[in-house]
This record gives structure tokens, C-alpha cells and sequence, in this order.
């Protein structure tokens, strides 16, 4: 076998190792993943407070408020036309409440939790609270 074909080989065989590496990583984007996150936001143990489970609380915070900013210009901009999971009238208080109420749904719909968080948050708002037609 020549050493460019050899290489050939050798190079398709790594980018396989690669793609099979990267299969089996952890889907930081998953429900499964980032609710410990936001189920433990306000905890003071040492353990807790390493850069990447701060970066993730973070993150969490960033979803919610996100999320929450989506609903609210859906209820302004569309009224009573909205329809889907932007169709949710949650309080307008604290993201714990929000938090409460997805980590309730986790429990009751533990076979979602390989949905995106996003989506997954989503469907939690939707279900604790659910559009309230002619509410604007």
C-alpha cells in the first residue's frame, strides 16, 4: 500500500474515531442536562460554585429570561391570535417560578427530557400555564 493511500486510510479512520467520540459525549443542550442547573441555581456549596456549573447557572438564567422576553412581545404583538407553545400566560414574577414549574413537568414527563431545554421549558410554561384566549 502506497503512504498516500496509507494516509488516506489512517485519516478516514480517525475522522470516523472522531465522529463516534463525539457521538457518545453528553448533549449539553438537552433537558437532562442543564435542569440540575437550574433546579440548584441557588446553592452556596463549594462544590457548586466552579466556573462551568456558574457558566451554566448562567445560562440557565439566559433561557428563562429569554424565553420569558419571547412570551411577553407574543402576547403584545399577537394577542389573542397566538397559537403553540408561545400561547402560555405564566405570572410575570420571579424566574423561580418558572424554574418550579419546569422541574415540576420534569417529573411528569420524564421522557421529554431529551428534548432541547429551550423547547422543553416551552412545553413546561405551556402546560402550568396555558393560554388564556381573550386575556390582553
Amino acid at each position: 500500500m502506497s503512504i498516500r493511500i496509507s494516509g488516506l486510510v489512517f485519516g478516514v479512520a480517525l475522522a470516523l474515531t472522531g465522529t463516534a467520540a463525539g457521538a457518545a459525549e453528553e448533549d449539553t443542550d438537552s433537558a437532562t442536562y442543564m435542569l440540575p442547573y437550574c433546579s440548584n441555581m441557588f446553592s452556596t456549596k463549594p462544590s457548586d460554585t466552579n466556573a462551568s456549573t456558574m457558566s451554566n447557572r448562567g445560562r440557565c438564567i439566559g433561557i428563562f429570561s429569554g424565553l420569558r422576553a419571547a412570551i411577553q412581545v407574543a402576547q403584545v404583538e399577537m394577542g389573542e391570535a397566538r397559537t403553540g407553545l408561545l400561547c402560555t400566560d405564566p405570572p410575570s414574577g420571579r424566574i423561580i417560578v418558572f424554574i418550579g414549574a419546569v422541574s415540576k413537568y420534569a417529573r411528569s414527563h420524564p421522557q421529554d427530557l431529551w428534548l432541547p431545554f429551550e423547547l422543553f421549558v416551552l412545553m413546561a410554561l405551556n402546560d402550568a400555564w396555558p393560554c388564556k384566549k381573550g386575556r390582553n
